[in-house]
């Protein structure tokens, strides 16, 4: 079996075992983190309490409530995200001890469907797990409600989801500068302002940049791999920031390029540094197999 080759089969066959190899890491995971959801959920209530409590009627207690419900499932739908963004650092969790490298390959699986296998699984567990661990969470939040807050009772898992689903970025273009018809943001300043396309663009691009440069700051670093690669990003960000932005005000100046141009190449570079960052992972896994425990991949 070739170690870069692809087969559906197999990968099934992978994911499976991951889960099955990994479920008390994992039911761990989704225990912690409906626990730590519950105490701030249960902080929260009672802060919110005195507001609901002195409403003057059933309804504005209930606006009071939801207003609540709404800022938790916001804060919830950040942890979230932060958490499916970060914890591709824990794609070689299994290669930390011996016994779990010796299950790791002997695993029927090519090194590209490990790879791939286990950054689905990251992902999986942080989004799926993190859900699960909300609704938990949830149910907490509705009985110390039904108690406390006189019935009023909202769904925060609901919140959550509707919170991940929409767009920051539309969100504060538009209470920031507006739209004009064509869908395009007004001129600022008498600079014309980038797309709702090429804002959205480069929010994505980013999101994919720092969850490969987590998963590649997994492999880099043996022990305390997240907070090395946090350090690394901030150091990252503070230098390459200012220069970005010197930059680009020198192009502007100089008539090259617009501002939205700007916003369209950063996209475009920071897709290609996560590529970069994927495939420099996905070599330093195979060869972390080989040289540490002294056999070949299967």
């Amino acid at each position: 079996m070739s170690e870069d080759t692809f087969s559906w089969k197999r990968f099934g066959q992978f994911l499976r075992w991951d889960f099955m190899h990994n479920r008390r890491g994992y039911g761990r995971f989704v225990g912690g983190l409906g626990i730590g959801l519950a105490i701030v959920y249960a902080l929260q209530l009672f802060g919110c309490l005195p507001l609901v409590r002195q409403a003057s009627g059933w309804e504005e207690a209930q606006d009071w409530y939801m207003v609540h419900v709404a800022q938790l499932g916001s804060v919830t739908s950040v942890i979230i995200g932060v958490l499916a963004v970060v914890w591709g650092v824990y794609i070689p969790a299994q290669l930390k001890t011996k016994t779990g490298s010796i299950a790791f390959l002997m695993v029927p699986a090519s090194r590209l469907e490990k790879y791939l296998g286990r950054l689905l699984a990251t992902l999986a567990v942080s989004l799926v797990g993190g859900l699960l661990a909300t609704l938990a969470a949830d149910a907490v939040h509705a009985l110390l409600s039904l108690v406390l807050a006189d019935g009023h009772v909202g769904s925060l898992t609901w919140a959550t989801l509707r919170s991940l689903c929409s767009s920051i970025d539309v969100a504060f273009s538009a209470s920031a500068v507006g739209f004009d018809d064509s869908g395009e943001l007004a001129a600022l300043g008498g600079v014309e302002w980038p797309s709702l396309g090429a804002w959205l663009s480069l929010g994505y691009a980013m999101v994919l940049f720092i969850h490969a440069s987590y998963v590649l700051g997994g492999l880099l670093f043996n022990r305390n791999a997240l907070l090395l690669t946090t350090v690394c990003h901030f150091v990252l960000w503070c230098v390459v920031t200012p220069v970005l932005l010197a930059v680009c005000a020198l192009r502007m100046e100089g008539g090259a390029w617009g501002l939205g141009a700007w916003v369209w190449v950063l996209a475009a570079l920071l897709v290609l540094l996560a590529l970069g960052c994927h495939l420099l992972a996905f070599r330093l896994l195979s060869r972390r197999q080989v040289i540490r425990h002294g056999v070949v991949s299967v």
